[in-house]
């Protein structure tokens, strides 16, 4: 994230924008601009790709670049999806119309937030 920032930030002072010029150009809100800047907010993939693609700005994530090659694979093809089994004791008793899901918000890279509903039928 500090890389992000410090790149964000740099740009900003080298071709002279406030922050609201470089937020629009970006297409993103002057408030989710400023929470790039401090370090408060990671952008999503499409906002990274933007200001790679306009601005020439590379990224990484750990050691693994998000380069040209890894925007356009980005923009062709759906993620990963990964099934994962949650422990519950009482599992066996649920059926498909028991689980109702509420809301799926993306968070950091490679994790989302569900919110579900369980209900017990008896």
């Amino acid at each position: 994230m500090a890389e992000i920032s410090a790149k964000f930030y740099r740009l900003m002072k080298k071709r002279g924008w406030a922050v609201a010029e470089a937020a629009a150009k970006l297409g993103v809100s002057r408030a989710s601009f400023y929470n790039y800047l401090a370090k408060k907010d990671l952008p999503r993939p499409e906002v990274l790709r933007r200001a790679h693609r306009l601005w020439r700005l590379n990224f990484s994530y750990g050691t693994y670049p998000l380069d040209d090659q890894y925007f356009d694979r980005l923009s062709t093809e759906p993620g990963p999806v990964k099934e994962i089994q949650i422990p519950l004791p009482f599992i066996e008793s649920l059926r498909n119309e028991d689980i109702v899901v509420l809301k799926v918000s993306p968070r950091k890279p490679n994790a989302v937030e569900v919110k579900l509903l369980i209900t017990f039928a008896g």
